[in-house]
């Protein structure tokens, strides 16, 4: 079995909101909350404590912390090379959706849509390809929504998606509704947390968040050109509308203004990420 963890990330200044992070074998999660902890107990931070990408000003990053926190978001990030991985994000730019733009919702009605909307694209990635290729089931595990009534809501749509499918696939692996929990105790989500803050903080052209992407680029799932023998494409064409997804439509320029650094000096190929000028 797989699990996919999942948080989510908004961007208040931009009102850009994500969802996010990484599935892995079921066999491999003790081992990564293991790694977890021992990374918390190398940068001296309590066992209780979260790790999240962006730590309120009461919260241990930020009071009390002493150590490198660049070089603790790569150290976290890199456990996920000890394992297969594969990252799946979504992010919508809510001032550019229909709701708000035209029909004038207020913030917190439009969050709550492109939430539905966002677990449902994963959804999908997390059917096929992940499990349908690995011919396995799965379960998606994600933070608590922050407000009960919208928890509920949210729920019951994808419960009614996950029973009866969407307009573009019908769930066969995925074992049921996702199951939500609290990051603090679920160490899994703090990664995913870091994830989706990177991913959402670079669509907003934060440098800061920037210097992480390339990190993340080799981890994202990938358009695999299925039936193909080999491949080779740039990152932006291989991630964007795959592993990332990005709404509405025109969002996607700044998808590939944010990997157009690495579009000039890597490739995506069947075999992995290799420097322009290698031998494909």
């Amino acid at each position: 079995m797989k699990i996919l963890f999942l948080d989510d990330s908004f961007r208040k200044d931009k009102n850009y909101l994500g969802h996010g992070g990484f599935c892995i074998d079921e066999a491999d999660v003790n081992k990564l909350c293991e790694d977890i902890f021992k990374l918390k107990r190398m940068y001296r931070i309590p066992d209780h404590s979260e790790i999240k990408w962006s730590p309120g000003r009461d919260h241990f990053l930020q009071a009390r912390f002493k150590g490198d926190r660049k070089q603790l978001y790569r150290d976290l990030l890199g456990l996920l090379n000890n394992y297969d991985v594969s990252i799946i994000s979504s992010v919508h730019n809510l001032n550019e959706c229909h709701g708000i733009k035209i029909y004038k919702w207020d913030l917190n009605r439009g969050i709550l849509w492109a939430t539905k909307e966002q677990f449902k694209f994963i959804a999908e990635r997390f059917e096929k390809p992940i499990l349908e290729t690995s011919d396995d089931y799965g379960i998606i595990i994600a933070d608590e929504y922050s407000e009960h009534k919208g928890e509920i809501e949210l729920l019951k749509e994808i419960s009614f998606a996950i029973t009866f499918g969407t307009n573009y696939r019908k769930f066969k692996r995925i074992c049921m509704n996702p199951l939500m929990a609290i990051s603090d105790f679920c160490p899994p989500i703090q990664i995913s947390d870091a994830i989706i803050g990177i991913t959402v903080g670079a669509l907003a052209q934060s440098q800061y968040a920037r210097e992480y992407i390339k990190d993340l680029a080799v981890l994202f799932l990938k358009d695999p050109h299925e039936g193909s023998l080999g491949f080779s494409s740039t990152i932006s064409s291989s991630i964007l509308g795959y592993g990332l997804i990005l709404f509405p439509p025109s969002f996607r320029a700044k998808g590939i203004e944010m990997l157009r650094k690495l579009d000039t000096e890597y490739v995506y190929t069947n075999e992995g990420i290799k420097e322009k000028g290698d031998k494909i």
